[in-house]
């Protein structure tokens, strides 16, 4: 009786390879055989119409996009390996119908010999060892094919994932790798310099006594494996001899912490934050792969019950408009242009400027049916209303357009069949159209409003003529009194606002990194603060778009804002934008509005400042800003020393009530308001009309 016992320090390694002969044969062959026609003739289509979209983009002149597409380059190479895989695969398949054996291999001459009883035959010995190449060739080209196959089966899960961004909810997956990817390039290069390191690391430590650190490979292989199931109890003991303990302590915790509890969780990090963009970008209202898996099955359901006098077929309709698109692009965009339609007498709008009203449509079947000979050429009207007098002119070139039942059952039912997305559409381009209306209106009206202040400045111009003029023509009697540059100081402070700065936010260079990835996504919030920094704009606080991975981030946004009464500074808050986090601030530009010069843009690059950050940071950190102040010329008028249209120097202020040359009305020191109103007269009490 023999027992097994544990004993020996050398390792026995084997390779076992089989080799099936008999590839066709039975049943199970002959399906392997149906499968790899099948196979073959798709392959065949796919290499088709990959060869079509290269010759499409020749023509449209876009090589470079094409191949630049990463998922072109994904199916390109998924096809190149396929048949590398089928080349491989008639390389095993001719070694097996070659391959022939005999029932045995005489190598020995004579095994019944006394003496040399292992003296070989030397045909017998030749025949064996090339029955064993042969059978070695063939399980190496299997073994090729079954790994080509392998690679072969990967690559179309990566193109059936990718092909479901058709549907917003199946595509998540591929879509949050694809916003990912380039956080993900730099994470792995960080990632592999660490891993590589600890990997290092652990061959000089523990190499010489533990045997999975034998070498740097599989030191690296081996802790892979301890990242992805920790298990202490196969290297505590060995490494714990290997070094000393407080190197094994330091190695093993800081393996933990850096690349176990920090990078991990920045991987997490990262494809949930790629997660939470696509989820935002996503309609909440879409529907799910089943509804269109369901809507599509109702619709060939129903394309074969129901009679072709009611029904038109979304392929017969695809037949029509590809007949009659008048080059149009392509399918697609014909199929979309149809949905956009929503119901009788709305047009089917197609692009290029091109609709097609229900008569249109119901020419188009019936030329199609056969039906009518005499329907003439489909009209297809660009850009215009069909108003009735259209319509008579088409019934008098065709008095035999007469419309059955039939054809109007077919009608309505395309139309219920894309109304309701088509409905939606329409609601988004009526929204569309609305925004564009609105920002043409807006711009007319700035427009106006920089005309006014143009003519209003002139005004003013021709009042301080006309009031140097009056000084000298009017007699002292008549000229107004220091009392109405009071009231003009008094009104001017009640008013809430005192002009408009008009900003430009242009760009911005040199951002120090906010986050591990050494990268920022910066936003810049603006808005008029006062003296202790507080908003005195309110609600009015504009917020530019987020650029995201960019330290040089260029907007070229422009803003208003109104000057209120306690405003005196410009300010330009920028932010890091973080979707786990609250935003961090990255730094802050204040601009004075009495350094700015009245109807004077300034182009300037400003420091950013951040107290709360180390100022190397913010060294090379810079904002280019274009400013104009746009200040109320009564206000600027007021506020700089009450310099009012024919104040002379020297002058008290105004508000004082006491003029400098006293009040007896010899023409020192007081001064007349004109009006353009009254023909140059003056105005005694109230405010003066010329203001």
């Amino acid at each position: 009786q023999f027992t097994w016992d544990i004993g020996g320090g050398i390792g026995w390694d084997f390779s076992l390879q089989t080799v099936f002969v008999d590839i066709y044969t039975g049943s199970r062959g002959q399906a392997q055989l149906a499968l790899e026609i099948i196979s073959f003739t798709f392959l065949a289509v796919n290499c088709f119409l990959e060869f079509r979209d290269i010759v499409i983009a020749i023509r449209v002149m876009k090589p470079f996009q094409y191949f630049q597409n990463p998922v072109n380059v994904l199916d390109w190479f998924h096809l190149i390996m396929m048949w590398v895989g089928w080349i491989l695969w008639a390389l095993y398949y001719q070694k097996t119908r070659d391959f022939s054996m005999y029932t045995e291999y005489p190598v020995l001459q004579d095994p019944t010999a006394s003496a040399r009883f292992f003296a070989t035959n030397s045909t017998g010995e030749m025949e064996f060892l090339k029955f064993q190449d042969d059978i070695q060739s063939a399980s190496d080209a299997l073994a090729q094919y079954t790994a080509i196959s392998s690679v072969c089966v990967l690559l179309f899960i990566m193109r059936v994932l990718k092909s479901f961004d058709f549907q917003p909810r199946m595509g998540l997956v591929t879509k949050t790798l694809y916003t990912a990817l380039p956080d993900l390039a730099h994470f792995s290069f960080l990632f592999f310099v660490v891993f590589f390191g600890y990997s290092l690391v652990g061959y000089l430590l523990f190499g010489h006594h533990f045997g999975e650190m034998a070498s740097p490979g599989r030191a690296l292989v081996f802790l892979y494996f301890q990242l992805v199931a920790y298990d202490p109890e196969q290297f505590w003991i060995e490494m714990t001899h290997a070094a000393p303990w407080w190197a094994f302590h330091l190695y093993l915790w800081t393996f933990l912490l850096i690349v176990f509890f920090i990078l991990v969780n920045i991987l997490l990090a990262i494809l949930i934050d790629a997660y939470a963009l696509v989820k935002a970008d996503t309609p909440e209202d879409c529907p799910g792969f089943p509804e269109e898996l369901s809507e599509v099955f109702n619709n060939t359901f129903a394309d074969w019950i129901t009679p072709s006098t009611e029904r038109i077929t979304d392929a017969k309709l695809q037949d029509i408009l590809m007949s009659h698109k008048d080059g149009l692009p392509s399918t697609d965009v014909l199929k979309e242009a149809l949905m956009i339609s929503t119901a009788p007498p709305e047009p089917i709008m197609l692009p290029g400027g091109v609709q097609i009203d229900a008569n249109d449509m119901r020419k188009l079947i019936k030329k199609a049916g056969g039906e009518f000979s005499s329907m003439g050429r489909t009209s297809l009207k660009a850009f215009g209303s069909h108003d009735e007098s259209e319509e008579h002119a088409e019934k008098a070139e065709d008095p035999d357009q007469e419309w059955d039942g039939e054809e109007e059952t077919l009608v309505n039912d395309l139309v219920a069949r894309y109304a309701k997305s088509s409905v939606l559409d329409e609601m988004a381009m009526e929204g569309q159209t609305l925004s564009i209306l609105q920002l043409e209106h807006l711009k007319r009206e700035l427009a106006m409003f920089r005309g006014a202040q143009r003519m209003h400045k002139t005004v003013v111009k021709i009042e301080e003529q006309l009031d140097r003029i009056a000084l000298e023509a009017l007699p002292p009697e008549e000229r107004t009194t220091n009392e109405d540059y009071a009231q003009v100081a008094s009104f001017v402070q009640k008013k809430k606002v005192r002009g408009i700065v008009r900003v430009t936010v242009v760009e911005a260079r040199d951002l120090p990194p906010m986050d591990i990835l050494r990268s920022v996504d910066p936003y810049c919030l603006v808005f008029l603060s006062e003296r202790l920094g507080e908003s005195t704009t309110g609600e009015i606080t504009f917020r530019t778009d987020e650029k995201r991975k960019e330290r040089n981030p260029v907007w070229n946004a422009d803003y208003e804002l109104p000057i209120m009464r306690d405003s005196t500074a410009l300010t330009i808050a920028i932010y890091d934008k973080d979707s786990i986090t609250k935003d961090d601030l990255v730094g802050c530009v204040h601009v004075t509005l009495e350094s700015m010069q009245d109807w004077v843009q300034t182009d300037e690059w400003f420091p950013l400042v951040n107290p709360k950050m180390n100022h190397k940071r913010l060294q090379h950190a810079r904002l280019r800003l274009k400013i104009t102040k746009l200040r109320d010329v009564v206000d600027s008028t007021v506020r700089e020393g009450a310099a009012l249209p024919g104040i002379q120097e020297g002058q008290e202020n105004a508000s004082s009530g006491q003029p400098n040359g006293g009040a007896d009305g010899d023409g020192d020191g007081v001064h007349n308001f004109v009006s353009m109103a009254d023909g140059g007269a003056g105005v005694s009490g109230g405010l003066p009309q010329g203001f």
